[in-house]
């Protein structure tokens, strides 16, 4: 009897409930999902599945798009991600495998394949397991948030750090955007713990989806995200801040039935090849900069260009030869 729950996402009811059955025969467990955001809510969940099943053209988001987003969230590949297509071109199969596919089934797909492969995808997913185990690894928790699964303070800082060393060298700009969700208290004395949690699931899910697939997200404080942009100047940051309060305010609506709408407000900056801050000096300057701003609580965006200085080496390395 197979461990692993399967998670099969597809947007034909008749092929969701087909596979579903089909799996459950073979003694699987499944969870069914019919467009990629559902199936996203789900793997943000307790208990995960370990393996996803899911077709290349579902609405809003892709099958590829949801899996860039899945190995964002648990970089280690301990989900195995298999892809369903009818397009067998090589560049199709490619861009399925760069978004983060461990294999690619053609369709229609043939059932003793299937079997074969998910019983592969399982043993593949308990030697990851048991490895884990062995070597007494943290769990992933300590480096995501444990509601919405995104990267945690302590976790993005060594991220940001690392991305300031390579923009440094590469010559780059790293744009950056803090979004201070405004009045959450007043929101969560309103509504209460359940929905308030709910709404950061859907401002997680719905930042995410503005974002390029290189972009980083993460959460950094109860009422704050970080969003780290790679080769993003200070203009396209503030453009890209836009975006992200029309996010805050899209995921609010429909929550409470009397329509309270929240607003973010955001700081804005973007580090050069060159800088004095480390991430969480940055980090501090852009919550600096907001409160500084006189308009702190009333949808602003305050923009910060860090000071420049020598390159920064990476953690633990020493700036001799730098």
């Amino acid at each position: 009897m197979p461990d692993e729950t399967v998670l099969i996402v597809d947007n034909n009811p008749e092929t969701l409930s087909s596979l579903g059955r089909m799996l459950n025969t073979w003694g699987w467990k499944t969870v069914l999902a019919r467009h990629g955001m559902d199936a996203w809510e789900a793997l943000l969940g307790e208990n995960a599945p370990g393996i996803v099943l899911a077709d290349w053209n579902l609405p809003r988001m892709g099958g590829y798009q949801l899996f860039e987003l899945i190995r964002k969230k648990e970089a280690d590949g301990s989900i195995h991600l298999v892809l369903m297509t009818a397009d067998d071109r090589p560049e199709k199969i490619a861009q399925g495998l760069l978004a983060g596919a461990d294999e690619i089934l053609l369709k229609p797909l043939v059932p003793d394949e299937l079997k074969a492969r998910l019983h592969a995808a399982e043993r593949r997913t308990a030697v990851y397991r048991r490895t884990n185990q062995h070597r007494n690894l943290p769990p992933q928790v300590v480096c995501r948030d444990v509601l919405t699964g995104l990267w945690n303070r302590k976790s993005f800082l060594g991220v940001i750090d690392h991305q300031l060393y390579l923009s440094c060298h590469r010559k780059t700009h790293t744009g950056f955007i803090l979004i201070w969700i405004d009045d959450l208290d007043i929101f969560q004395s309103m509504y209460g713990e359940d929905i308030t949690q709910r709404l950061f699931l859907r401002l997680a899910r719905e930042i995410q989806l503005s974002l390029r697939s290189y972009d980083y997200l993460g959460r950094t404080a109860r009422d704050q995200f970080l969003v780290m942009l790679p080769e993003c100047n200070l203009e396209q940051a503030l453009i890209k801040a836009e975006g992200m309060q029309n996010c805050v305010e899209k995921a609010s609506r429909g929550l409470a039935e009397d329509f309270f709408t929240l607003t973010a407000s955001v700081g804005v900056t973007a580090a050069s090849q060159k800088t004095e801050l480390d991430a969480a000096g940055l980090v501090h300057q852009l919550e600096r900069k907001l409160i500084q701003s006189g308009s702190y609580g009333r949808r602003c965006i305050a923009a910060s260009e860090p000071v420049l200085a020598s390159c920064l080496p990476l953690p633990g390395q020493s700036t001799q030869g730098v």
